[in-house]
């Protein structure tokens, strides 16, 4: 047999990196699993693809009822103090890529006959969050709290001519990222292009136009899916919640229903039947951003959280809850496996694709 090689990791400009089921040069911090969750193979961990039993009867995929529900996949944390150590005086540029493989969207089993069924009918969203990154508050430097979301959609079920042309539908997907303050919420988010079941590198790319030092920032903003930089778009809020989540905006709206969030492959504005603006990278304005020095906490679907961005609960010693039965179930996927995660002070170098996708496709 000839020999074999592992993949090699850049570490220049290498702030953290996490492999399940491998050892790392970074030890600030833990990492623990869901019970349900099978050990670690080939770099990654499976998602368990939670079931239940309906109505006594047939098992059925359905993310909410289960014992482990309310548990990530993969938790990483530090809640003291942080997970690497980073000086934002001397960083201008913030990557973090992450391995995923979202095999399906979150089901969940409705068991209550409707008016005129006899019996429930599963359910499937169309949304999905897929990881989020907490930082935690830091009024000494006058920092928010706040985190880095990625997440996953498919494309809206009808299109501007109402017909019904992605009804049941769950694929191509976008991928997007939030990044979110206290005061600002702005997502950006791919073309519909991707497939489910298939593993892809996800990186968001933040560059200052000073340093992070300062809690104002003014950013350029770009993602790449695995060693390609894509065209996004974006959006205030969330992308893949209904709401915005501030009260100054409309709280109600449905973001691809009315073309505030592209519906359809082609950033297709499913309202007019046009096109949503999209470019290579955006520039963003942050009144209070986060302290990138104080990355505590990282759960991997579902989502923890420390409540509300708004309620400064993000403090140091404050544990992260599981979301309630009640939240919309985009939290809960259990069918998305994660590979090595990456966080580098420096521009998305496309070797971290090369190097390892071996692993993962």
């Amino acid at each position: 047999m000839g020999l074999q090689y592992a993949p090699r990791l850049d570490t220049d400009g290498l702030i953290f990196t996490y492999q399940p089921g491998q050892t790392t040069i970074f030890n600030n911090f833990t990492a623990s699993n869901a019970p349900d969750v099978s050990p670690a193979s080939q770099g990654c961990f499976t998602g368990p693809r939670r079931k239940t039993t309906a109505d006594g009867k047939n098992t059925v995929y359905d993310d909410r009822n289960n014992e482990y529900s309310g548990q990530p996949v993969l938790e990483i944390a530090n809640l003291e103090s942080s997970i690497y150590d980073l000086d934002i005086s001397q960083t201008s540029t913030y990557t973090i890529s992450l391995w995923v493989r979202l095999v399906q969207f979150p089901s969940k089993y409705d068991g209550t006959p409707g008016f005129s069924r006899s019996s429930g009918l599963p359910t499937k969203s169309k949304r999905a969050a897929l990881a989020r990154f907490d930082f935690k508050d830091n009024p000494e430097t006058n920092h928010s709290n706040g985190y880095i979301e990625f997440g996953a959609m498919a494309p809206y079920y009808r299109n501007f001519n109402n017909v019904y042309n992605y009804k049941s539908i769950f694929t191509p997907i976008s991928f997007g990222a939030a990044i979110c303050t206290k005061t600002h919420m702005q997502t950006v988010y791919t073309d519909y292009k991707f497939n489910l079941n298939e593993w892809y590198l996800l990186t968001l790319q933040l560059k200052s136009s000073t340093t992070f030092e300062l809690p104002g920032q003014s950013l350029s903003v770009k993602m790449f899916v695995n060693d390609s930089q894509e065209n996004i778009a974006s959006c205030l809020g969330v992308a893949w919640r209904q709401t915005q989540s501030y009260g100054n905006i409309n709280n109600s709206i449905k973001k691809r229903f009315t073309g505030t969030v592209a519906g359809q492959p082609g950033f297709i504005n499913r309202a007019t039947g046009g096109t949503v603006y999209n470019n290579s990278f955006l520039n963003f304005s942050f009144f209070r951003f986060f302290n990138l020095s104080k990355l505590n906490y990282a759960s991997f679907s579902p989502i923890k959280s420390f409540g509300s961005v708004n309620n400064n609960s993000n403090n140091g010693s404050t544990i992260p809850a599981s979301p309630s039965q009640h939240t919309s179930f985009y939290k809960f996927s259990s069918s998305v496996n994660f590979g090595q995660l990456y966080i580098y002070n420096k521009p998305f170098n496309s070797l971290t694709y090369n190097n390892f996708k071996s692993l993962y496709t």
